[in-house]
């Protein structure tokens, strides 16, 4: 069994000065503990199941990105990419350079983008 780490939120103490330490954190300590993958949404906004529209919301491939840099196993990827408001070839561009840099450690997942507000 693989065992993996979804960042549903970027709510974290400290306000919003404190996004990309807290962020660096769980990624490193997720890396450290022998955790198989990380995981964040591709959402603009909070989605109303976890909280409210003006919650932070990082852009996802920038949050995997900034992981990737800070790790060194842990495998990369969003949960669901929205194909309504990303360019196919952007997209592909983008996986697959953070698959480059991350020594091969990026997923890609793909859906329908349900949130119609984004969309």
């Amino acid at each position: 069994m693989r065992i993996g780490l979804q960042v549903p939120s970027f709510t974290f103490p400290g306000g919003p000065e404190q996004i990309g330490p807290t962020f660096g954190r769980i990624a490193r300590d997720a890396d450290h503990a022998g955790l198989h993958s990380l995981w964040v949404m591709d959402h603009f906004f909070q989605i109303q199941m976890v909280g409210p529209p003006e919650d932070p919301m990082l852009e996802a491939y920038t949050a995997l990105s900034y992981a990737a840099g800070l790790t060194e196993n842990i495998t990369l990827g969003t949960l669901v990419t929205g194909v309504t408001y990303r360019h196919p070839g952007i997209l592909v561009k983008t996986v697959t350079t953070l698959d480059v840099l991350s020594g091969g450690r990026a997923w890609l997942g793909i859906g329908a983008a349900w949130n119609d507000e984004e969309s």
